[in-house]
């Protein structure tokens, strides 16, 4: 809830800065939100989760970010050509704000918070409710989880960097997971999928916001694979797929970008207004791609090494890192553990 004001109140800044410094301002405090979102809702799935259905619920949660991936092009692409139209869509991201909060007092606290507050009742009543379990039942998972709680308070916050219990072999394993998704530019790739489209022959903007629209569907469709494949596959075999299928559209990327540079003298040349002259002398600007000595299939290689880049992401790093980041700790330090992993994911984004 309280991810939900601060992601209003950014929104609201942004929507209606009058100057620089109010529009930072307003997408600092709406990077805040993500980063104490993406915390709180890894915590909190993995709170009311089990060991069956935790990958398909963490899964789910990656297929809602997705969604508003896909939601944001389709916003960007209806208001691209209007007046002012990027305050309506800073506008409109206030108001999916105010839906989430609103939505979100209707959910309960987790059994485990609610044990750490000594409500033992309410916690019983809970895990009835979530897990469709009898009251016998839930006594008991109630009774693991202030065992577990008990642990907790008998480890210092530095438990997860201890060679106690293999700890710090897990935290490696999770934090170079993380790691990994931010150094495979993936995140990068989705904030600049407008120019990377235009770079990759869609010319234009109402063409290059197509392709990005394209490019979120793609995400999506990928993501719901993950999520029926999550847990019959494995996490480690779809994460090796994943990695290789990423590692093979890099390296074509790479090619067509140095096959262009070695013709044009760029690579990747991104769409550029040039001159038409026609038979009348009369010189337009045009903002379609210039004529190009590269065969068309250099492009169409680019978008399809694009296009399975992304589905390869969304697939293996994008869910499987939360997923076994959730898996590989005790609950006593899992919240811990989760947190230092988003501090570490975010700290690369920065440095990529």
């Amino acid at each position: 809830q309280l991810t939900g004001l601060v992601f209003l109140a950014g929104s609201g800044l942004m929507s209606l800065s009058s100057g620089l410094g109010l529009l930072l301002l307003g997408r600092f405090l709406v990077g805040a939100g993500v980063s104490l979102s993406a915390i709180s809702e890894s915590c909190y799935i993995s709170e009311i989760s089990t060991a069956a259905n935790r990958g398909r619920l963490v899964s789910l949660n990656e297929l809602g970010i997705t969604l508003g991936f896909l939601l944001a092009f389709i916003v960007d692409y209806t208001f691209m050509d209007m007046t002012s139209g990027w305050r309506l869509m800073f506008g409109l991201s206030g108001g999916m704000a105010a839906i989430q909060l609103v939505l979100i007092s209707f959910m309960p606290e987790t059994p485990h918070f609610l044990v750490l507050s000594g409500r033992d009742l309410k916690a019983i009543a809970v895990m009835k409710k979530i897990h469709n379990i009898g009251g016998v039942l839930a006594q008991r998972e109630v009774d693991k989880i202030k065992a577990e709680q008990k642990l907790e308070r008998d480890h210092s916050c530095s438990f997860v960097c201890s060679s106690e219990d293999n700890m710090r072999s897990r935290l490696m394993v999770g934090l170079g997971l993380v790691i990994g998704q931010q150094l495979s530019g993936q995140p990068n790739v989705m904030t600049y999928a407008g120019d990377i489209a235009q770079a990759v022959g869609f010319c234009g903007s109402t063409l290059s916001a197509l392709a990005t629209i394209i490019l979120g569907l793609v995400k999506v469709i990928a993501t719901l694979a993950s999520l029926l494949l999550v847990d019959r596959l494995g996490r480690r075999t779809l994460l090796l797929m994943g990695v290789a299928t990423i590692g093979v559209s890099l390296a074509v990327l790479t090619v067509t970008a140095t096959y262009q540079e070695v013709h044009e003298g760029v690579a990747h040349q991104a769409c550029r207004e040039y001159q038409n002259v026609s038979e009348t002398k009369s010189v337009s600007m045009s903002a379609e791609c210039p004529p190009s000595p590269l065969p068309r299939h250099a492009s169409i290689i680019s978008f399809i090494a694009l296009v399975t880049y992304i589905t390869a992401y969304s697939v293996s790093f994008g869910p499987i890192s939360w997923i076994l980041l959730s898996e590989l700790f005790p609950l006593g330090v899992k919240a811990r553990a989760m947190s230092l992993g988003q501090a570490v994911n975010w700290t690369t984004n920065m440095v990529v």
